[in-house]
């Protein structure tokens, strides 16, 4: 069960995305609004991907030349598939999958729609 500030409905949309598209992505099992919490709005519950995270430098050291290809290749396709997918907010704007805004630390003027680039 993912329940957290963060959680928000474009991430159960790009979840579904990924998973119809055959990423290797948890399965929604069911999502839910909890308009009453305040710093919880959405609910998810998901499958888990049993594995390791890449970002722990000693995995990724251990492991062989292939194996590291094979994750190169894997990311490589997942690029190239999503780098054919129209946008939802046209050439030029940065939005999410169902078109609304993108909220970041990272996007410091704020709008009250898709970012133009």
């Amino acid at each position: 069960m993912k329940r957290s500030d963060g959680t928000r409905l474009e991430e159960v949309a790009a979840t579904l995305v990924a998973r119809y598209v055959g990423f290797p992505v948890p399965k929604i099992i069911s999502y839910g609004e909890h308009p009453d919490a305040p710093h919880a709005p959405l609910s998810m519950l998901m499958t888990h991907i049993p594995g390791k995270d890449l970002g722990h430098s000693e995995l990724y050291e251990s492991m062989t030349e292939d194996e590291r290809e094979s994750i190169f290749a894997e990311l490589q396709w997942i690029l190239q598939v999503m780098r054919k997918w129209v946008h939802p907010g046209g050439k030029g704007q940065i939005c999410l999958g169902l078109g609304k805004i993108v909220r970041s630390v990272r996007i410091t003027n704020r709008a009250d729609g898709p970012v133009q680039v």
